[in-house]
């Protein structure tokens, strides 16, 4: 007798608690909007070419803008979910100046800088009390960039402008903070930093400068 009470005990117990957990589950959808920042730095390099010296020179600008993500996950339970997203920024630029010697000839231009990335980050959560939580995000960011250089060749003869498109992409680290206020049972705001981590220096095949988003947010849980 004592042995069926302890089985029935037992697959009570185990009842209960999938049910409760079962019931932190549940997938939810986000989106956020904000400023952006890639962190592109200006560049300058003296080369010598048939004994003359040039210098070609990067100057950024509008390296800040509008930028947001969106994002589909799934909480494991309360403090625990993994997210796949999709960042967008404005496009960053340089302007291009190349100077020879003879005044006659120049080369000008711009150079745009066109980036998204696709995170898969896990989320974890704090909550601080029936309503508020702080949380943390961690992961690797797919980063592509498009870049298109538009410059105008000046000499003696000839005024010449070409344009040429080149694409890279990296695999990035990615660290985000944040803290969430839950208006209701399924809908919720929130306010994050995230950084995704660069690598190399302008010029170099995969260089991807760091990438900041300060954003606000919705989230939507399917509960």
């Amino acid at each position: 007798m004592l042995n069926k009470k302890l089985v029935l005990g037992a697959a009570l117990a185990a009842v209960f608690s999938s049910s409760a957990f079962a019931e932190t589950q549940s997938a939810y959808v986000s989106g956020q909007l904000g400023m952006g920042w890639q962190h592109i730095k200006d560049f300058s390099q003296t080369t010598e070419v048939e004994g003359v010296a040039v210098k070609n020179t990067l100057t950024s600008k509008d390296t800040k803008g509008l930028a947001g993500r969106i994002a589909v996950g799934y909480n494991l339970n309360e403090n625990l979910a993994l997210e796949l997203g999709g960042v967008m920024f404005s496009n960053a630029k340089w302007d291009r100046k190349v100077v020879f010697p003879d005044p006659a000839f120049s080369i000008t231009g711009e150079q745009k800088f066109s980036t998204y990335a696709i995170d898969l980050l896990a989320k974890g959560s704090v909550p601080v009390n029936d309503e508020f939580s702080v949380y943390g995000k961690a992961g690797v960011a797919y980063v592509h960039h498009k870049w298109e250089n538009t410059e105008t060749l000046v000499t003696p003869n000839l005024t010449e402008t070409s344009t040429k498109e080149t694409t890279t992409h990296s695999y990035r680290p990615e660290l985000a903070i944040g803290a969430a206020y839950k208006v209701d049972e399924n809908l919720a705001v929130d306010l994050s930093f995230a950084r995704i981590f660069g690598q190399g220096e302008l010029g170099d095949e995969k260089y991807t400068p760091n990438l900041d988003l300060l954003a606000v947010g919705l989230t939507y849980s399917f509960s």
